[in-house]
C-alpha cells in the first residue's frame, strides 16, 4: 500500500461524522476540512470536540492521531474552542497516537 490515504472525522458534541478525505489546497501538502456544525449541550458541564485523522505509512500499517478540545460557553449561544486546555494544535498529545 502506498503512503497516504488521509481521512478525518469529528466526534463529540452531537457531531459524529463519517470518515472523509480532506480537500486539497492549491499549495502542495496543504489540505482543508469541510465545515461541520457543532451542537454543544448547554445542560452539561463539559463539551469535548474530537478530531481524528488516520493515514497509511510505508510500513503498510494504518496510523492516526486524535486531538481533543473542550468547548466553553462565552455568551448567548456562543462557544469557544479552548485549544490551550486540550491537545496541542500542531501535534496530538503522546497518548493520542495509534
Amino acid at each position: 500500500m502506498q503512503p497516504g490515504g488521509v481521512e478525518y472525522r469529528w466526534l463529540g458534541v452531537a457531531t459524529d461524522t463519517d470518515w472523509v478525505k480532506p480537500m486539497k489546497e492549491t499549495q502542495p501538502g496543504k489540505y482543508q476540512m469541510s465545515e461541520v456544525k457543532l451542537n454543544p449541550n448547554t445542560n452539561t458541564g463539559e463539551n469535548i470536540v474530537i478530531l481524528e485523522i488516520r493515514f497509511w505509512l510505508e510500513d503498510g500499517e494504518q496510523h492516526g492521531g486524535r486531538w481533543k478540545w473542550p468547548l466553553k460557553p462565552t455568551g448567548s449561544n456562543n462557544w469557544e474552542l479552548r485549544q490551550e486546555s486540550g491537545s496541542h494544535v500542531f501535534q496530538p498529545l503522546d497518548d493520542d497516537w495509534w
